[in-house]
């Protein structure tokens, strides 16, 4: 049955429309400090910078990058940084999102607070906590370059095309 190839065309164009954005429409910043940067490039000399829900008027698109204005600063942000709609007001406490469906790996991949570790080992999830303390070591042993090499691989993040 060809239904599978049109439901997946489908989902993709859904998915670039939501990515793009037209001059003059305006975005807004969903992360705790987005900056803006001089160029369309990750490693660019930081221009500015942006807090939560700070509505941004889109100059210009170029691939995964939006050139905008805050009004009194001109850059280039990333556009998984922003959302064509203000992000609801719950969302700024600890900058945690509500839903599954809208946590980064940023948020996902966090390390467990002391709390959380007290819990656990007063709950007696000692060897949750022993996994824990494992996938952070693993974690701090990868590198912001080899993090960068592998996203620039595979097309990932604002390396996508």
């Amino acid at each position: 049955m060809k239904t599978v190839p049109y439901f997946t065309l489908s989902l993709m164009l859904m998915a670039s429309a939501v990515l793009a954005y037209e001059v003059g429409q305006t975005c807004f910043s969903k992360q705790a400090t987005t900056p803006l940067l001089a160029t369309a490039d990750r490693e660019a000399a930081k221009v500015g910078t942006v807090e939560w829900g700070k509505p941004l008027k889109v100059l210009a698109e170029q691939g995964r990058w939006l050139h905008v204005t805050d009004g009194d600063t001109k850059g280039w942000v990333y556009a998984g940084n922003v959302s064509s709609v203000k992000p609801p007001a719950e969302n700024k406490n600890d900058f945690l999102p509500t839903t599954a469906a809208d946590t980064t790996a940023a948020v996902a991949a966090r390390p467990l607070s002391e709390s959380s570790k007290k819990y656990a080992s007063r709950k007696s999830l000692g060897e949750a906590a022993a996994d824990v303390e494992w996938a952070e070591k693993q974690a701090d042993a990868v590198t912001r370059a080899q993090v960068n090499t592998y996203m620039q691989e595979k097309g990932l993040g604002d390396y996508g095309k």
